[in-house]
Order: C-alpha cells, then structure tokens, then sequence
C-alpha cells in the first residue's frame, strides 16, 4: 500500500526497473499525483502474511512432485498471492489420482517436518552446485542470485517472499489437478488452516446443495414409494464433519446418492402413473380408435397409450389434457404405415397443436 497526504493507493503490481528500483503500479482512487509527491509506503501485512505461505506451499508442493513423479517433472511456470496458488507441470502422460494422493502425502510430511527456511545470495555456480539448486527457466540471470532452500528437500533461485519455517504454512491441500494440453498438467492448492477450512465450508454447502432438490422430490413422492437406502446415504451425507478427508468421500456418497434417485425415479414414476391412468383402462375402442380427454402428465399419457396399444390390436390412440394444453397419438406398429401418428396428429382440427414425432407417437401442445 501507498499512502498520499494519508490517502491510500491501491498497489496493483510491482516491478524491478532497468537499475533495481521497485516501481509500483497504483490505483490513484481519484487523488492526483504529481512529481516530486512523497509517499509513504506501507506492507498489507494480512495479504503479505498469507502471500508467505502459499509462495512456500509453492515450492514445497514443486519438490513433492517430482519426488512422486521423477525429476522429468518440470516445473513450466507458477503463481501465488494472498488467495492460493498454482504450479504447472510438463509431464509426459497423465497424473494418476494415487499420484496426486502420494503427492499430498509428501507435503504434508514435510510441513509437518518444520524445516527452517535457509536463504543465501551467492553466484549461480554456488546456487546449482553447492546448493542444488533448480534453475529450469532461460532469463538472465544477475551475477549474485538469491537461493532459497527447506533442507535437503527444497532448493530453488527465487526473489519472493516466504514463511520462516515449513510448519508456517500450517496446511495445504491439492484442490485440483487439469490437463492444460500439450503434456502441461496445472496443480491448485491452497494453504492455511483458515484458507482451507473456508474453503471445505463452502465445498461442502455446495456440494450438499446439488442433492437439494432431488430430496424435495423424493419427499414429495415417498408417501406413494419409500426408499430407506435413498434416505440412509442422504443421512450419511448430512453427518460428515467437514474436512480434507471427507471430501472426497461426500463426493463419493453424492454420486451414490444421484445413481440411487435415478433408479427410484423412475420406480415412483411408474408406480405413481400406473395409479393414476387405472380409472381410464376399461375404455374400449371405436372403430380401432380410443379417444379420451384425460387428466394425466405426458409421461403418464404416454403410459397409457401403450397400455392401450399392447391390450388391443391395430389401434389409433388420442389422449387430450385439455387444461394442460397437451395431446398425444400413438399408434400400434401393425398400421403404422398407413395410419401414421406425426400424420394423424397434424391433421386433427379440434385443436390448434403444436409438436413432432415419428409414426407410432406424436406430441405437442395445445397452443
């Protein structure tokens, strides 16, 4: 931050200059500055605090990956603030998910470690040789370098800010890993107790939130049908405490819980229809015809239509929900091809409709 006259300008980035100024990039926040101004300038110790542990979660999950992965993981580029970080990764095929685990499993070892973080200012050749330290990038290098070094697992060329000892960082967990082509695979990951717990807290609601509307509707129906694994998994959804290692395990339970509502959908679906087309079965046909102004839903039309269809031979069905503005023809496959349904449909003058289908169904609406 930079203040002027005790008004604050937003740093928006900061670089080096051709002799090793630091030049600010600012939001004036409408104040005018003008040469010869001075201005005081003041580190954003929250963002500069959090910044710290995400910069060295960077370098630790870096060291983790390629002791997983092998030394020809490459690191390609990275990106830290005060919100999270990113690491991307030239690798020569996928990154399994026992891969990721083993990697997660590596980083927190070593924030559990509490290595000391070391930094020296020495010429290139001392950097790689007596420090060992990663230099995979082509820029121009200053004469003296900065190294800064975790032990014997982390060493790398780096001017940024950091934690003064691994277990500062506190925590970070990988929250993804995607392919960004051409063999680049991108790491995500937070660090700090706070950063993560918020995080998680929103990941759960989120998650708990998609089967939200699945359970109305299962509350609506489960009079008809109850279904106790729908209802076991949903409670066991519900009492998962909220934390790293349960996140994986609710997404597990929700895809469960999708496939099990898939499978009694429609179970509610037809018992729920076969009821409610039951007063319309005893009407026979005319003529090959049955033509019935119903109170169903299209699904339940539908139904009825093959009921009907698979009860009598060589017949035309037209059901009518008049206050739903629906209609359906169906037509038995034994005279398909001279009573076709898209036909029949299109051609009745009762009502103005408007739809599609083929020879055995049509639908649409009543418009």
């Amino acid at each position: 931050m930079l203040f002027l006259n005790d008004n604050m300008l937003n740093v928006v980035n900061t670089q080096q200059g051709p002799r090793h100024q630091h030049l600010h990039h600012v939001y004036l926040n409408n104040n005018i500055l003008s040469v010869g101004d001075e201005v005081m300038a003041e580190i954003d110790h929250e963002k500069r605090f959090y910044t710290m542990k995400n910069h060295s979660g960077t370098h630790i999950l870096h060291a983790a990956i390629r002791e997983v992965l092998g030394t020809t993981a490459m690191q390609a580029g990275s990106f830290n603030n005060e919100n999270g970080l990113r690491i991307d990764i030239t690798f020569n095929r996928p990154i399994t998910p026992a891969e990721i685990e083993k990697i997660q499993k590596v980083v927190d070892r070593e924030i559990k470690a509490a290595t000391p973080r070391e930094v020296y200012n020495v010429s290139m050749n001392d950097a790689v040789n007596k420090y060992h330290a990663l230099a995979f990038f082509t820029e121009k290098y200053d004469d003296i370098v900065r190294v800064v070094k975790f032990g014997d697992f982390s060493s790398e060329l780096c001017g940024g800010t950091h934690v003064e000892n691994t277990s500062d960082i506190e925590q970070l967990m990988i929250t993804g890993v995607e392919s960004k082509g051409s063999g680049v695979f991108r790491f995500s990951a937070l660090t700090s107790v706070k950063t993560i717990t918020n995080y998680l807290n929103d990941e759960f609601v989120k998650l708990r939130s998609e089967i939200s509307d699945l359970i109305s509707k299962y509350n609506e129906t489960k009079s008809e049908l109850a279904s106790k694994d729908l209802e076991k998994v949903y409670d066991e959804i519900f009492a998962f405490t909220i934390s790293v290692n349960n996140l994986a395990l609710i997404k597990t339970k929700i895809s469960e819980f999708k496939e099990l509502y898939k499978t009694y959908s429609k179970q509610a679906k037809d018992k729920i229809g076969s009821k409610n087309i039951a007063k319309y079965l005893e009407t026979e046909p005319t003529n090959n015809e049955i033509k019935l102004i119903v109170d169903l839903n299209m699904d339940e039309m539908k139904m009825l239509g093959d009921v009907f269809k698979n009860k009598y031979q060589d017949l035309v069905v037209i059901l009518v929900n008049e206050s739903a503005k629906m209609l359906v023809v169906t037509v038995s496959e034994s005279i398909a091809n001279e009573k076709s349904a898209i036909e029949i449909f299109n051609s009745i003058k009762d009502y103005n409709v408007r739809g599609g289908g083929n020879k055995t169904l049509a639908q649409g609406k009543i418009i």
